[in-house]
């Protein structure tokens, strides 16, 4: 239960600112396996990869019939090709990685400000089209770490205003790793059992609304044989961390010291699907919803009219399918 706080001026600026279905099969037996990306050289693959960022607030006031509600969102969705064109004697391989379709849509303050996909059909002429086609290059671990090697080929001069600073964006080092790597695989990689459990103590992703580490609890959950094929599903469940991260940044996030004043809620999950026979991951993702929420009793409200409610939110979410 909420505790009551006092809603004022300042907090809701701050705000503003601030901003199965169960599988068929055969179970495998509870074996050790090694759970790992496996590269081929000159293998192709082809996947959609997204990235969604999003800080909203909603202001609800239902004794004075008032609701406010802002959104501010980036979302991009690309389907690359990628080759590995090489394999070193610990496994990493260099990849190229090529645009094929890519599609942007930014929200500021409820207003769209980017609405772009290639793949639509009488896409109207967009300076973002000219991403599509090229490459640059990246290097992969076995268990899903990952480093951008060279994007300098990237050409985005030609991209004027807000499409041309998105552009640059996408191509900077943090973001091409958030794109490639997979946090849900095993160190080393190590050899688990099914129901196996790993862990990582991570710093909470930049943009939250107040700093803080994060305690991930990886499980290998299911291993499935069908059609000759053994699956193996990877779930993720997040808590707050009461141990920082050794990389934690400084800052008290964009809320500052007002985050105390309001309830934080967070939900930090994610899956991974993966195939064993070949280490190629199908799907994974991994989403995080902080809320923080303030409510208080509106002093003309009714017995049935609801408390002044404050949720200032932000989502994080990173997507990956492999596309047959």
């Amino acid at each position: 239960m909420h505790r009551s706080v006092l809603i004022g001026t300042t907090v809701l600026a701050v705000a503003m600112t601030a901003l199965s279905i169960p599988g068929c099969g055969t179970p495998a037996r509870k074996q050790t396996i090694q759970v790992s990306q496996q590269f081929t050289p000159q293998d192709d693959e082809t996947y959609e990869v997204a990235v969604t960022v999003t800080k909203d607030f909603k202001f609800e006031q239902p004794a004075l019939s008032k609701l406010r509600e802002e959104e501010t969102t980036t979302e991009v969705r690309m389907k690359v090709d990628q080759t590995i064109s090489s394999i070193d004697e610990d496994g990493w391989a260099i990849a190229t990685v090529t645009i094929r379709d890519l599609a942007c849509k930014m929200i500021k303050q409820n207003e769209v400000q980017i609405d772009y996909d290639s793949a639509r059909p009488n896409e109207p002429d967009n300076p973002l089209k000219k991403l599509l086609g090229q490459s640059y290059t990246v290097r992969l671990s076995p268990d899903g770490k990952a480093e951008a090697l060279d994007a300098s080929g990237f050409k985005t001069t030609g991209i004027p205003g807000l499409e041309g600073r998105l552009a640059k964006r996408l191509f900077a080092e943090e973001e091409i790793v958030k794109r490639h790597e997979v946090l849900d695989l095993p160190d080393a990689p190590a050899a688990v059992k099914p129901g196996a459990e790993w862990e990582r103590i991570v710093p909470s992703p930049p943009g939250l609304l107040s700093s803080k580490s994060f305690r991930k609890v990886y499980t290998l959950s299911e291993i499935k044989t069908q059609d000759d094929k053994r699956t193996a599903v990877i779930t993720m469940a997040a808590s707050e961390s009461a141990v920082p991260a050794e990389d934690t940044l400084d800052g008290q996030g964009g809320l500052g010291i007002f985050a105390k004043m309001l309830d934080n809620e967070d939900e930090y999950t994610g899956k991974l699907v993966m195939d064993l026979d070949t280490g190629k991951i199908r799907e994974y993702d991994e989403t995080l919803v902080s809320s923080y929420i303030a409510q208080e009793r509106n002093p003309s409200a009714s017995p049935e009219q609801g408390p002044d409610t404050l949720i200032i939110r932000f989502i994080q979410r990173v997507e990956r399918k492999r596309i047959d």
